[in-house]
């Protein structure tokens, strides 16, 4: 079944009025104000604005980020890709996938293709199957099936793989893509102003240029000029992550990648937040997002899942995050054996930016026994030249012994040590000058 994504957006207006439009046959939009999708597809990602009015003063509006997590998608594969003989060659699997791809897998003529049988053949991280000297091995029908987390919308289509041969080269000259004009390798610029990323190239059959933001993979507004230069008009905060250019005629394909660092902007969610339980505590740790050019603060959100004694649900509490803290927090005066939910939200002179992933952890119930250590048995000192040989068996134990201290002492007076640092693995050794009268070790 396919699921439906529901957006509120409530508002008390003084004369009460909702502008309820004909909309397309997906969207609702209910009577208080909540916006509803229906059967929605990854294609429904993106920036939802919600603006209630009752035609007085200027109407407040409210932002939404909808992304829609959905199996890895192979998208259309061209029927026809061009490789040239005796030089590099790629073939592509387009794939929009969100959680991010895992892995690609390929078929060569209906077959699984293992890529061991091929030398110079090995697989992009993107999912590409890379050939580092094109040959007749590679002639053939592929297609792949790309997975993430949440697995996979099926097989791709097919694409033929047909070598240019010198004698074409010949007759008529083909040239791979090549960059006049890349990217560089970072950008940063004030968010309203507009920002132009070039990507110019040359090839034969002149190569078409593509844009593509790959990191976070979210969709954003832009055009591409006829010259293959990125182009925000304006720049805004959606805009910022890893941009890739990719230029590709019918002989191979280039590509490059720039950092678009959007500045003025409220931070960016913090992302990887991990929650490590104890009884009455909780260590939170995240990685921060961009901090949208200005020095940003972090909040941690808590809830309590279980019911509290009145018979209420929990709410949602905060804990500031002290500067010096950095990207961590130890949440303290917990309940035992009880679940928990934690957010993490970063803020900045600008404003306050979305809430991460919510983590659910269970704290302990009481704190884990700590093992007893076992002295090692079939202890035995015999006297030798060198001095006392000592010879003990070894410790079989859980958690495992990390070593030993060796002490001694002469009757009546108090243990000292010999030997503190004595590996887990020994089970003999000789300690010079020691009379054999008491040895202990623990």
């Amino acid at each position: 079944m396919t699921p439906n994504a529901l957006l509120r957006c409530q508002a008390v207006a003084d004369p009460p009025q909702h502008d309820l439009q004909p909309l397309k046959s997906r969207v609702k939009i209910m009577v208080d104000g909540t916006l509803l999708i229906t059967r929605i597809t990854p294609d429904d990602s993106g920036n939802y604005t919600c603006m209630p009015t009752n035609g007085l003063l200027t109407p407040p509006t409210a932002s939404a980020s909808l992304t829609v997590r959905h199996p890895a998608q192979a998208l259309l594969m061209p029927q026809q890709t061009y490789l040239p003989t005796g030089l590099g060659g790629l073939v592509s699997c387009p794939v929009r996938a969100q959680p991010l791809l895992l892995r690609v897998d390929w078929t060569k003529d209906g077959q699984p293709l293992d890529l061991a049988m091929y030398p110079g053949w090995t697989l992009t991280s993107e999912g590409s199957v890379f050939m580092a000297t094109v040959n007749d091995d590679a002639t053939g029908v592929y297609k792949c099936t790309p997975y993430n987390s949440f697995g996979t919308m099926g097989q791709s289509g097919p694409t033929t793989v047909i070598l240019q041969h010198g004698w074409l080269f010949c007759s008529n000259p083909q040239d791979p893509p090549s960059l006049n004009v890349s990217p560089r390798k970072e950008y940063r610029e004030e968010v309203g102003r507009t920002l132009v990323i070039p990507c110019q190239t040359t090839g034969e059959p002149a190569p078409t240029v593509t844009w593509s933001k790959v990191a976070p993979a979210t969709l954003s507004q832009y055009s591409v000029a006829a010259n293959g230069s990125l182009l925000l008009l304006p720049l805004s905060k959606d805009h910022q992550g890893v941009w890739e250019c990719s230029v590709t005629n019918r002989v191979g394909t280039v590509k490059s990648s720039t950092l678009i660092s959007a500045l003025g902007t409220s931070p960016h969610a913090a992302t990887l937040v991990s929650v490590f339980p104890g009884v009455k505590q909780a260590n939170v740790s995240w990685e921060p997002g961009f901090d949208g050019g200005y020095p940003q603060k972090f909040t941690v959100w808590l809830k309590q899942m279980s019911v509290g004694d009145s018979g209420e649900k929990q709410e949602w509490l905060s804990v500031p995050v002290p500067s010096s803290s950095g990207s961590s927090l130890q949440v303290t005066g917990l309940v035992p054996d009880t679940e928990y939910q934690f957010s993490v939200l970063p803020h900045n002179k600008v404003g306050t930016g979305p809430f991460s992933e919510i983590a659910t952890i269970r704290t302990l119930n009481t704190l884990p026994r700590r093992a007893k250590l076992e002295p090692p048995t079939s202890l035995s000192a015999n006297q030798s030249l060198a001095g006392i040989v000592l010879q003990w068996s070894p410790v079989a134990q859980f958690p495992p012994i990390t070593g030993f201290v060796l002490q001694s002492r002469a009757e009546q007076e108090e243990w000292f040590n010999l030997d503190e640092d004595i590996s887990a693995n020994r089970t003999v050794m000789i300690v010079p000058g020691l009379r054999k009268v008491t040895a202990s070790p623990c």
